[in-house]
């Protein structure tokens, strides 16, 4: 096997090990999207019913929910980018893996 094959071998590994990684951020999201349009509902109903007891609480989960969405999202996104950088394997990639091993002449 030529350090060329290995290369590819190794970042497609990687690209394969990002994409399980991609799936698994994308079934994890529903709950967190779900629990954000709940707790968003509860806290227009309060408002309309002019019910103002529990709308702290309503605002913490919102938060709480929305910052859980954003941040599954921005993972998703830097999986997707994992997945295509290591399949593309750039350069830079290359020379991580397999650095230049001249040696200075004396």
């Amino acid at each position: 096997m030529t350090s060329e094959q290995g290369f590819r071998m190794v970042t497609r590994a990687l690209a394969i090990y990002s994409l399980f990684w991609l799936v698994e951020e994308i079934l994890l999201s529903p709950p967190d999207v779900m629990g954000l349009l709940h707790h968003i509902r509860l806290l227009q109903t309060a408002h309309q019913m002019n019910r103002y007891l529990y709308i702290d609480d309503e605002t913490y989960w919102v938060r709480d929910y929305a910052w859980r969405a954003c941040e599954r999202s921005i993972k998703i996104g830097l999986s997707l980018w994992a997945v295509i950088w290591f399949y593309r394997g750039s350069p830079r990639l290359k020379n991580f893996f397999l650095p230049d091993e001249t040696q200075p002449s004396e």
